[in-house]
């Protein structure tokens, strides 16, 4: 039987318990086996069950066999399928030696309900467990088919036995459906509580990047800005001294991105508009910014792969593009999200070895990580076109 939960990325957690209680099955099993050992090394015994030597030690090796293959295929592609069927197999047995040994008043019956609890322990469904409550009406039929006459007492113990299966049946799926409940609400514990871990494990280290890092660059822009009032514009170093003081800018207002992405209430969608909206007034691009489809809120891992793709896009634009027009385009459906950065500048031929092209390399990284495709369309002269599609994962219960 297999238990369904959720990993604590959402994914689908399948714990499969059928070994665990067949391989218990399969030992109570040799129990019948070595009692009917026994019946067959003494002839009394085995007279009185309708068992006859060899026949009775072929059956018996055949049903020792029947388990220990049933065993063997655990864990295989159809060990469920051959345990049942061997299962049922010893339900025929069953029924031939109660029918022996006087149909439902037999002690043999006693066994019936044992393979109830079998079926009802490794197959919890009310189809997997008919085979063991059909053998009741089956005997009554075979008595009838042999000329035994059917009395009011045999009637009276196949509405008593069939009454006690129904209570071992239920009793048994209610407390298995009772344990997968328990199992699921602890599961549903542990992701909450390893998700408050995590956020506050985030927020110590957005804290520590902020006071460290964030004091260390503040310094740096400051620094940069007094050793400005120290040159004159003729100074060789006074550009140098300015690209300084905008790179340290530049990574201040990154660190501060990067902090915000790691606090609970971080809105993607906002802080992926402001840096692009802030890109293009710094490079003075024309920048057209456009969400299509109904948002949804996206993990940590997707927000910061979103963020990456556009963020390494537009710097490649700055950088090597030349372009003056450039579309950003997120269009979110039920399960994807796709993101479209288009400019007008120079291109490049996508034929050409990625060597050295590292941006590029890490943004095809971060896709496949994530289970998505990224794709760049481009040719000399006619402007760039990265696309990149997302798997979204199921929104948390």
């Amino acid at each position: 039987m297999d238990t369904t939960l959720l990993k604590p990325n959402n994914e689908l957690l399948v714990l499969n318990e059928f070994p665990a209680r067949a391989r218990a099955v399969f030992y109570a099993r040799m129990v019948f086996d070595a009692l009917g050992l026994s019946v067959l090394l003494y002839p009394g015994w085995s007279r009185q069950l309708g068992v006859f030597l060899p026949e009775g030690l072929y059956v018996y090796l055949f049903l020792l066999g029947t388990h220990v293959a049933s065993y063997l295929m655990l864990r295989h592609k159809y060990d469920r399928t051959v345990i049942f069927s061997s299962l049922c197999l010893d339900l025929l047995i069953l029924l031939y030696l109660a029918t022996a040994t006087g149909g439902l008043g037999s002690p043999v019956m006693q066994g019936q309900l044992v393979y109830t609890v079998f079926f009802a322990v490794l197959y919890p469904s009310p189809l997997a467990i008919l085979p063991p409550l059909l053998t009741l009406p089956a005997l009554v039929k075979v008595q009838q088919l042999l000329g035994t006459q059917v009395t009011s007492r045999d009637l009276l113990l196949l509405l008593w036995c069939t009454f006690v299966n129904s209570i071992i049946v239920s009793f048994v799926v209610y407390l298995d459906r009772r344990r997968r409940a328990h199992l699921r609400e602890v599961f549903r514990l542990q992701k909450k509580s390893r998700q408050a871990a995590l956020e506050e494990e985030r927020a110590r280290i957005a804290r520590e990047m902020h006071d460290g890092l964030g004091a260390l660059l503040s310094s740096v822009v400051i620094q940069a800005e007094y050793l400005k009032t120290l040159v004159s514009k003729e100074n060789p170093l006074e550009k140098e001294i300015t690209e300084l003081h905008d790179a340290g800018r530049e990574s201040m207002e990154e660190l501060r991105r990067t902090v915000s992405m790691m606090r609970k209430d971080f809105d993607p969608m906002a802080s992926l508009e402001d840096y692009a909206l802030t890109w293009s007034k710094r490079h003075h691009i024309n920048l057209d910014w456009q969400i299509k489809g109904m948002e949804r809120p996206l993990s940590p891992d997707e927000s910061l792969c979103c963020y990456r793709v556009i963020q390494e896009s537009l710097n490649n634009i700055v950088k090597h593009a030349d372009a003056e027009r450039v579309e950003v385009v997120i269009v979110f459906s039920p399960n994807e999200i796709k993101l479209v950065i288009e400019d007008d500048g120079t291109g490049f031929d996508t034929n050409d070895s990625k060597k050295g092209h590292y941006g590029l390399e890490n943004m095809e990284k971060r896709a496949a990580h994530m289970g998505g495709h990224l794709e760049i369309v481009s040719a000399p002269g006619k402007g760039t076109r990265v696309e990149m599609s997302l798997p979204l994962k199921e929104e948390p219960l």
